[in-house]
């Protein structure tokens, strides 16, 4: 994407489109030809904006003519000359600073509080932040980390369950020891302890022993050997006087 751009003709007899106008207003600025009225930039040609687009053409040998069309040489020239200036910028960044971004306050302020803090470049008067304690790089480190323990984890917990329920022989204790936990704790700075959830929770799972247990249990009597004895019958004879 090209940094400037203009949809139609911008020149004293043109009717300029008002975003051409701003653009063209702040190209130039940024160049050093065109001078912000006390008013502010405002989105109709003026005079001032003029002279700055005849200025210019006059310092890059181009066609004095003081208009600006789309695709024309005066377009292309203050492309090439925006570009350049950003290559500059960025050779004049410091302690390894090789990339210009547009940032709000509120990222100003947060890149201040977890960097070394702010300064100001002496070459460009830009903001710049350094970290020389290594907290950034530190950071992408353990997350890279993390990341591939996690993907480990969910790929041997796939091979279980797979196993598991194909009947490979694998019981709930061969499962439980295919799933591995990620060890998150080293790759973040040992801040975060994740239990080991292997081993022990096949160990804490015992399955009833439905063998033995259950005929100590149940008592079957013999009715082999024994025949059913007859009950004793008492007949009690009528009382006479």
């Amino acid at each position: 994407m090209t940094p400037f751009h203009v949809n139609g003709r911008v020149s004293r007899s043109s009717n300029c489109f008002p975003e051409d106008v701003l653009a063209a207003k702040h190209a130039l600025n940024r160049l050093g030809f065109y001078d912000v009225p006390e008013w502010g930039i405002a989105d109709f040609p003026d005079r001032q904006l003029m002279e700055a687009i005849t200025a210019f053409q006059k310092s890059r040998g181009l066609r004095v003519d003081g208009a600006m069309r789309p695709g024309g040489e005066t377009e292309a020239a203050i492309q090439g000359d925006l570009r350049a200036a950003a290559a500059r910028l960025r050779e004049l960044g410091r302690h390894g600073d090789t990339i210009l971004a547009h940032i709000t306050p509120e990222e100003a302020m947060f890149l201040h509080r977890v960097t070394d803090g702010g300064t100001i470049n002496p070459e460009t008067g830009l903001p710049e932040f350094f970290d020389f304690g290594g907290m950034f790089s530190g950071i992408g480190e353990g997350l890279s980390n993390f990341g591939n323990s996690l993907a480990n984890s969910f790929s041997s917990m796939t091979d279980g369950i797979s196993d598991f329920f194909s009947g490979s022989g694998k019981t709930a204790s061969g499962l439980a020891d295919s799933v591995k936990a990620p060890d998150i704790g080293s790759s973040l700075g040992n801040a975060v302890k994740v239990p080991d959830l292997g081993s022990g929770m096949a160990s804490s799972i015992k399955a009833p022993d439905l063998g033995s247990g259950l005929a100590n249990e149940v008592k079957v009597p013999n009715l082999g050997n024994a025949a059913p004895q007859p009950a004793e019958v008492s007949i009690m004879s009528p009382h006479r006087p």
